[in-house]
């Protein structure tokens, strides 16, 4: 019997009709659950939220926070070097019990300074009022945050300079005269200014000039500083000092003031005349001017004899806004100057620019409201009814002045050429920029911003670091055992267009021990761009050496 190939075509045919079938089967079936899969899917996609990242408040602190004085109070977000969703009001500012603000009522209207005035509001309600920082130390301001409570440093300081106004003298043989009677006006953010004669100048020979000994006959040039409680100092300020001779016939103006303040007479030689002093002041009354023999006097009149001048007063009504007729008449009593206010607190110009100041008069209806002009130096910038024309680089005091009241505000000049330069060009924009800072990077050139796109390098930090140390171990701090420390921080210094940084502004912390008492000492200071450290606090001292 012939044995069969188990791979014959019948062999073949039947058993792959059986594959055929199995497969068809399973490919149906994976069809099936693939369908099921899918309606499944898009059955539950709706009951899946997509998954959302949650809001992570991220900020960081300054260490500490450094302004001038006379500038604005800071925003909570002045004190955060970083701040990332969180709600500003959720920030809450506590300042300390000594802490100071002062108000700047330079924006208000006429209106709004009547109601301040009077008193009925509190002076943080006027809109018109800016609050500014006041008197120059080193406070901790406390940060409430997310439940929590943190503490940053702020230093008020004042590195402005006073700016005075001077005048003129006449005197004669063998008066007595003193540095505050070159003096119109000193204003200064501290409010207070102390005069001197300037003591820097040499004549001719090389030998100091002394102002204050001046006794020839004639007309000499003195020169006025100011110097606050903060050791800044004026710019010298030229005035006249004129001494008449013994033969010159002198006449003498005395005030009656009419239970005013007392305003002391002035001599005067025949023929001349003499500036109106400043308004006496009168509890209850309105200053309404000087009168000869009931006559308003003319201080332009020239003067050929002895002469009193008295005050005459008005009452102050119950409301000096609306005037009220008199007792049996209907005649509105006359109204007075009551204050006086700038729109702007800072001017800036180019030299060959000019911009008028607007004046606000209260009440505005005052006989004595008309506005005289002065400026603290007209080769700067000059000033007439209002409108100031800029002439060459530097900083004055514009005053404005009616009835005995004034309003005072700043006109920074800067030459268009780049702080009075040949070059014409200031490759990063605006040509001025923060001057008042102290920096550790010097980078001025021509008055502009050379490459102000730096990095912080703390090479200036390290070698202090090394002299400081060297200074401390030369007063006998032990500065290896005594706990020292140091650390330093910077603050970065833009032009005033913000296109790029100047340099900056280092400031160091120094902590050491008495190794006599064993209580600690501190200092904070400033480096300067000469290397020479400029001191905010200062207590490190031993054996009557103080760290410098």
């Amino acid at each position: 019997m012939k044995k069969r190939f188990i791979f014959d075509e019948s062999y073949i045919k039947r058993y792959a009709k059986k594959d055929k079938m199995k497969w068809l089967v399973i490919g149906v079936s994976s069809l099936v659950l693939i369908i099921i899969i899918i309606i499944v899917i898009l059955a539950t996609r709706g009951d899946k939220k997509p998954k959302v990242d949650p809001i992570v408040p991220v900020f960081e602190f300054k260490e500490e926070l450094v302004l001038e004085a006379g500038s604005t109070l800071p925003e909570a977000v002045d004190y955060f070097t970083k701040l990332e969703n969180v709600d500003i009001n959720d920030i809450k500012i506590e300042y300390p019990n000594e802490f100071e603000i002062g108000y700047d009522i330079n924006l208000c209207s006429a209106e709004e300074m009547e109601a301040i005035t009077n008193g009925d509001r509190d002076i943080e309600d006027f809109e018109c009022v800016v609050p500014i920082l006041k008197n120059p130390a080193l406070y901790g301001i406390t940060i409430y945050l997310l439940d929590k409570e943190y503490t940053v440093n702020l230093i008020v300081q004042d590195k402005t300079s006073p700016v005075i106004i001077t005048k003129d003298l006449e005197i004669f043989d063998g008066d007595e005269y003193k540095p505050s009677d070159f003096v119109q006006l000193c204003y200064d953010v501290s409010g207070d200014c102390k005069i001197s004669f300037y003591d820097k100048d040499v004549d001719s020979e090389g030998n100091k000039i002394i102002y204050s000994d001046i006794k020839k006959v004639g007309t000499h040039v003195v020169k006025i500083v100011a110097e606050d409680v903060y050791g800044n100092i004026s710019e010298p300020m030229e005035a006249n000092l004129v001494i008449n001779g013994p033969d010159t016939i002198i006449y003498t103006v005395s005030f009656n003031s009419d239970g005013g303040s007392a305003v002391d007479s002035i001599r005067v030689q025949e023929g001349g005349s003499i500036a109106e002093p400043s308004a006496p002041v009168k509890e209850g009354y309105y200053f309404a001017g000087w009168y000869l023999d009931n006559i308003a006097f003319d201080f332009k009149n020239t003067i050929n004899q002895d002469i009193t001048l008295v005050a005459k007063w008005e009452v102050i009504p119950d409301d000096p806004v609306t005037p009220k007729p008199p007792t049996g008449g209907d005649k509105p009593q006359v109204q007075y100057v009551r204050s006086i206010a700038l729109d702007i607190k800072t001017m800036y110009l180019y030299a060959g620019d000019t911009k008028s100041f607007k004046v606000t008069v209260n009440p505005s209806n005052a006989v004595n409201g008309t506005v005289t002009w002065a400026s603290s130096d007209p080769s700067i910038a000059s000033v007439q009814n209002g409108v100031v024309t800029a002439h060459k680089a530097g900083t004055v005091t514009v005053t404005a002045t009616a009835g005995g009241k004034t309003a005072s505000s700043q006109v920074v000049v800067k030459n268009k050429s780049g702080g009075g330069s040949t070059d014409t060009t200031c490759k990063y924009g605006d040509t001025s920029y923060d001057t008042s800072k102290i920096l550790s990077v010097s980078l001025i050139k021509n008055n502009c911003a050379v490459d102000p796109n730096i990095t912080y390098n703390d090479s200036v930090d390290m070698r202090d670091n090394s002299s400081i140390t060297s200074k401390l171990t030369s007063m006998g701090f032990q500065t290896k055992t005594n706990q020292f420390s140091r650390k330093s921080s910077y603050y970065s210094v833009k032009n005033n267009a913000g296109t790029g940084l100047v340099g900056y502004q280092i400031t160091v912390d120094v902590y050491v021990m008495d190794p006599d008492t064993g209580k600690f000492m501190s200092a904070s200071y400033i480096i300067k761009p000469d290397g020479s450290r400029k001191f905010l606090s200062n207590n490190i001292e031993r054996n009557g050496v103080k760290l410098s």
